[in-house]
């Protein structure tokens, strides 16, 4: 069977700044299901992590090319990137993922996210970047949601401080792991996760 893909781009938008970091097709697998003639699309995860990291890894200067409002200057002063501006380009590709998945509610863009919904992914980008797995920014982050209030529902409700995805790691659908792999992925691909001390 030919490869099965999609055409996609991850953008991030600073503020009035907005740029292409990379262009890459999706590479799919098909799934046979129980209905006779329907056939499910997956996204082909070892693939696309593999793709993303190495247009990442392309795009990282064009991300230091984005002008930086973040006031205070980076707890490592070795850091090529400010921690906030990874953090920008992890919350936007993660938003580009939800809409591809089809979410009902997706993230809105970082100039538009509240401020805990930024910290989150600020705190996530310092944990990662301090060594943390993928399964562990998941359960770093359900501790933080638990902590502010958050509890398990089958719908993400703001008002109701309710998340589908507040559940053991090894109980979330594939397609939510590769939210963390992603933003993994991500910081390992910037020059700052890269740096010595």
């Amino acid at each position: 069977m030919a490869a099965l893909t999609i055409p996609a781009a991850l953008t991030v938008r600073v503020g009035p700044h907005e740029t292409t970091l990379a262009t890459f097709d999706l590479p799919l697998r098909a799934e046979a299901t129980d209905d006779p003639g329907v056939t499910n699309l997956i996204l082909d995860v070892p693939e696309f992590r593999s793709l993303l990291a190495a247009s990442l890894r392309e795009a990282a200067t064009e991300v230091e090319k984005i002008p930086d409002d973040t006031p205070a200057p980076p707890k490592d002063p070795s850091m090529k990137v400010y921690v906030t501006t990874i953090a920008r380009v992890c919350h936007e590709a993660n938003r580009v993922l939800q809409i591809a998945q089809g979410d009902p509610a997706p993230s809105p863009h970082w100039a538009d996210a509240p401020d805990w919904q930024r910290e989150s992914a600020i705190k996530g980008v310092e944990a990662a970047l301090s060594g943390a797995t993928p399964q562990e920014l998941h359960e770093s982050w359900c501790e933080v949601k638990r902590a502010d209030g958050w509890m398990y529902g089958p719908v993400k409700d703001e008002a109701a401080k309710t998340h589908p995805c507040l559940v053991p790691y090894s109980n979330l659908p594939e397609a939510e792991r590769v939210k963390d792999h992603l933003f993994y992925a991500i910081v390992c691909a910037f020059p700052a996760a890269r740096t010595e001390a």
